[in-house]
């Protein structure tokens, strides 16, 4: 059955301080991908950070703030003691989209100290630093590290009163398919340093029927780091960096369907 599972975090103003003030220039610069990556015998693996098509470029720095660079942004975390690195998007209101992985370990631990970072750039926050207030994800994701629901959305505080949508928009929600021309986006460590946006301009070519629903694949050299980034279309998030083969040129998201409308839809509401 395709439950969502929700947790609450605080919310008052001395765990939101504490989280800001744990998030460091210095860990910021240090932490590490959390990413997926499959190995030779179909074994999803965690890869602490590797071929570059000419579709995988830097974003230009004008046009962090113009859709849909101006949504992407860096994430932060931590996980068994380590701080991390994913990448996400704002999604409406409060609501920050991301990958299942970003969120929880797919063990049934989630991540603490979850942050979001919209337009980050070399070090810069010029949207600040937004602190989860609630995780939403799959159950066969959060318990099972099912990659077909490596979905999540993370539920983020107001700052002074602005919700994460009034500070820097958001991309709405929609499904891609097969031939679907997407720009995917986020901040991979390994060829790229992890410390300015990148994204690759391609078109879904691959299916992924491994995977429970089948997954959607496109050509990138995009890898640790950019894990949670949007497949946008125009305005519109359609999927999320997720996993790849090791060794492969390729990156894979879950596929939206009618619970991942639902997830999404609540994730909105709960702001």
């Amino acid at each position: 059955c395709n439950m969502a599972v929700m947790i609450e975090l605080p919310t008052d103003e001395n765990y939101i301080q504490s989280v800001l003030n744990y998030w460091t220039p210095e860990r910021m610069k240090e932490a590490i991908p959390y990413s997926i990556e499959v190995n030779s015998e179909g074994n999803a693996i965690l890869v602490e950070g590797k071929a570059e098509p000419e579709n995988t470029g830097y974003v230009p720095n004008g046009d962090y703030t113009k859709t849909p660079y101006a949504q992407t942004g860096k994430v932060f975390f931590v996980s068994g003691g380590r701080n991390y690195v994913c990448s996400g998007s704002s999604n409406g209101n409060h609501a920050v989209l991301t990958a299942g992985h970003c969120v929880s370990n797919g063990k049934g631990n989630y991540h603490t100290n979850w942050i979001f970072a919209p337009q980050y750039n070399s070090g810069s926050t010029p949207k600040g630093k937004w602190v989860a207030k609630k995780y939403l994800t799959f159950r066969e994701w959060h318990n099972s590290g099912s990659l077909g629901r490596d979905w999540a959305w993370s539920i983020v505080n107001a700052q002074s009163g602005r919700s994460l949508e009034a500070t820097v928009g958001k991309l709405s929600f929609t499904s891609c398919s097969t031939g679907n021309a997407v720009i995917a986006a986020g901040y991979p460590v390994p060829n790229f340093g992890g410390e300015r946006m990148v994204r690759s301009q391609s078109s879904i070519s691959r299916t992924d029927g491994s995977q429970r629903p089948p997954t959607l694949g496109i050509s990138s050299t995009m890898q640790g780091g950019c894990s949670g980034g949007p497949w946008t279309k125009g305005s519109s998030s359609c999927g999320v960096n997720s996993y790849l083969y090791t060794g492969q040129p390729y990156l894979y998201s879950p596929v939206v369907d009618s619970s991942v409308n639902q997830m999404q839809q609540q994730a909105v509401r709960e702001g």
